[in-house]
């Protein structure tokens, strides 16, 4: 009887442990060192509203889980500095600097969480249907988000392109349908590829003047504008071609064929991309190329921090953080807890009556 009272007490104390344990704090974590490989997905990595990686540098979407396989529609994570992983919800977007993510949501809302101390802001833009953001300026302080008719659309198109300021919570209705956004370096300008037709427009919104883009092109994502702010990244969704074509228009495009998917700009000649056989790469802009990062295969990029890319480093993999143990093992835990419990119950009831007996 006295060991079945100590694993209940054992059990108590073991359930309160994991619910209330805290996590390390990785505020002052810095995501400029990436590993050489990218861990695969795992059933046991802790969600990032759980505990998180501190500044992030890129978010990974694996296609299947293990054991379940692709059941589950897949896994997505954020990667932070020492190798370090945590879920992250769909249609996440990841700030320019790594310090936060706004969140999709429903009927016109979205929520930033800030990636230090998991705090969050939640902002309305007044529409309908489930709202996501497709682009966040430099600076993180505005971004470029609106509603989509159909969150299952690759690319995603928004309805009604609205700026909203991060710092106020007041958003703008830009007026246009948008494929795909970017903010110019700087942050004072936003390239737009509209509608279905895939014509873009450049827009300055402090004075809403817009200048009509290249003709028939999709903007290569939200990092698509190069840092000096000569070009733009274009490339057809699933193809594997990227064109850098000048803003201006003034000289024919850089074609580079077969590279895998743009992902962000190193520096003003060199991009970054990934493909589904595993590799990230760097790519110049005369061709050449050097591999990074391995990855498991079909695993995308779905977001990458833009502002850390040029300083990424990739050294050798350390073994991945995928949370504290209280957290990643807590399900399974709970669970035998309360099986214990269960057993455990019916004799002390049981004994206690007898005592009153």
């Amino acid at each position: 009887m006295h060991t079945r009272r100590i694993g209940a007490v054992i059990a108590l104390l073991a359930a309160g442990v994991l619910l209330l344990a805290p996590g390390p704090d990785r505020a002052g974590r810095i995501p400029a060192q990436l590993p050489r490989e990218l861990a695969g997905p795992a059933l046991t990595t802790v969600s990032v509203t759980t505990d998180t990686t501190g500044p992030a540098a890129l978010i990974a979407g694996y296609p299947d889980l293990p054991v379940v396989g692709d059941m589950s529609g897949g896994q997505n994570v954020v990667v932070g500095a020492d190798n370090s992983y945590r879920t992250v919800p769909s249609d996440s977007r990841l700030d320019p600097r790594g310090r936060y993510l706004l969140l999709a949501g429903e009927d016109g809302a979205l929520t930033r969480l800030n990636l230090a101390d998991r705090s969050t802001r939640r902002y309305d833009i007044g529409t309908d249907g489930y709202t996501v953001a497709m682009a966040i300026a430099p600076d993180g302080n505005t971004a470029l988000v609106g509603p989509t008719p159909d969150r299952h659309t690759a690319p995603v198109q928004i309805d009604a392109l609205h700026l909203l300021d991060l710092r106020t919570g007041e958003s703008r209705n830009l007026g246009v349908r948008a494929s795909a956004a970017a903010f110019s370096p700087d942050g004072t300008r936003i390239v737009v590829t509209t509608g279905d037709r895939s014509d873009n427009v450049v827009i300055d919104p402090a004075t809403d003047t817009r200048t009509p883009g290249r003709p028939r092109g999709l903007i290569a994502g939200d990092d698509a504008w190069s840092p000096d702010g000569r070009l733009l990244a274009y490339q057809t969704f699933g193809e594997p071609t990227v064109e850098l074509a000048p803003v201006d228009g003034a000289s024919e495009p850089t074609t580079l064929t077969d590279v895998g998917t743009f992902l962000g700009w190193r520096d003003a000649t060199t991009i970054l991309v990934y493909d589904y056989g595993g590799r990230l790469r760097t790519i110049g802009t005369d061709g050449t190329a050097a591999q990074v990062m391995r990855m498991p295969e079909r695993t995308g990029i779905t977001d990458a921090a833009g502002a850390l890319i040029p300083d990424l480093v990739f050294d050798e993999t350390t073994d991945p953080d995928r949370g504290p143990w209280w957290l990643r093992f807590r399900w399974p835990l709970l669970a035998v807890t309360l099986l214990t419990l269960l057993m455990t119950a019916p004799s002390i009831v049981s004994r206690r009556r007898r005592t009153a007996v």
